[in-house]
């Protein structure tokens, strides 16, 4: 199929092709604008080979009608379907007009870097959310992973390509025996791999296999070789997180998860959760159970037990406060004690003139008199000396 370019009408001129967005295997994605609503879409065109079978354009009419009606927040939402004639070929290729999410996928997401244990959560719960709206009206995915995973710029999660792999697999076409639509065996639940009936429950071992790559960064199974993937799906026991180098977790945080992990890539689909509610409601119960056997210690705590007490610091005061407080320090002291430290200034005077006047009045009475005066006159000047210094 030869590529829309810029400016190609769809509907008689109501979609406007703008850019190329994604390119793959079954399907180009396109931005266009929606020129009756003014707003930017998002619209997938079919493989044209695809388009050459009558009984896919019907059942893919059909998917996309289901999911038109799930009408879920995270669910990307198809606004329009139709069919262009493919100018290299002059097939029909049959079109989606979807909700057009400002933001990138999942996968390119996961290419910048490893994803916190928060939002890998997160993430998981609001797909968990969109698949059991769908599996509520009896809508499998079939194709669960990071690609089909939109994250807008404002965190919003929402899961696309609802009921295409469906109309993809029913199909007689060779795409279909040649591999081409194995480009997710990675993901893919056993009873997928074995050619089996799908089911709610497959769509659980998908999100498994997701969740298990977001928390450790790898996938569960991995090989070049396409049949040994397969295998590896069917016959071998996934690894645990442990094993696969998830040591960040807090034990009961990653024997919680490990538990979910295990239920819902259990081999057989009778041993996972029944619906994506189901496994959406363990996660979270698995998350509540396991930060609750975790000891937390309030960083409140921490920052008050490790900063040391400030030392008290005497208030810095001038010279001329020094001044002013000074004399009624000294009249708090002399309330306190001064009246004791008057007596024994007196007695000591007292001592002094008893003595001197005990031996002039021996001697002679005229000189005890002199005596006794002098000492009251120097007892008189010593006081007021003092005070004049304080």
């Amino acid at each position: 199929m030869d590529e829309w370019g810029a400016g190609t009408s769809l509907r008689g001129g109501r979609y406007v092709v703008e850019a190329v967005l994604g390119r793959g295997g079954m399907a180009t994605v396109y931005r266009a604008r929606d020129t009756a609503l003014n707003r930017p879409v998002a619209v997938k065109a079919m493989n044209a080979e695809l388009g050459r079978d009558p009984s896919f354009r019907r059942r893919f009419e059909r998917e996309a009608q289901t999911v038109a009606g799930l009408g879920h927040p995270h669910v990307v939402a198809v606004h329009d379907i139709g069919e262009h004639t493919d100018p290299g070929s002059d097939a029909l290729v049959p079109y989606l007009v979807m909700e057009f999410v400002d933001g990138e996928s999942l996968r390119e997401r996961q290419r910048r870097g490893p994803l916190g244990v928060e939002e890998a959560l997160r993430i998981t719960g609001e797909v968990l959310a969109g698949l059991a709206a769908s599996h509520a009206k009896g809508v499998v995915h079939r194709d669960v992973k990071p690609a089909n995973v939109m994250l807008s710029r404002d965190g919003a999660c929402k899961v696309m390509d609802f009921g295409i792999a469906r109309a993809v697999e029913e199909t007689g076409t060779h795409l279909t025996r040649t591999g081409l639509v194995l480009g997710t065996v990675p993901y893919m639940a056993p009873e997928q791999a074995m050619g089996g009936a799908v089911s709610a429950r497959t769509d659980v071992y998908t999100v498994g296999v997701m969740l298990f790559e977001l928390l450790s960064g790898r996938l569960p199974f991995d090989d070049d070789s396409v049949p040994t993937l397969l295998y590896k799906h069917v016959h071998e026991p996934p690894p645990t997180l442990l094993a696969a180098g998830v040591v960040h977790l807090p034990p009961p945080l990653l024997a919680a998860f490990q538990s979910v992990l295990d239920r819902a890539l259990a081999k057989s689909p009778d041993d996972r959760y029944a619906d994506a509610a189901a496994m959406r409601a363990a996660l979270e119960a698995a998350q509540a159970a396991g930060s609750a056997r975790t000891p937390t210690v309030r960083a409140e705590r921490v920052v008050a037990r490790a900063a040391p007490r400030p030392p008290v610091q005497a208030p810095v005061r001038s010279r001329a406060d020094s001044r002013r407080t000074a004399p009624a320090q000294r009249s708090r002291v002399a309330g306190a004690g001064g009246l004791r430290g008057w007596f024994s200034e007196v007695s000591g005077w007292r001592a002094l003139f008893i003595a001197m006047f005990a031996v002039c009045l021996f001697t002679s009475p005229a000189l005890g008199l002199i005596a006794a005066a002098v000492a009251l006159v120097a007892f008189a000047a010593v006081r007021l000396v003092g005070r004049r210094r304080h």
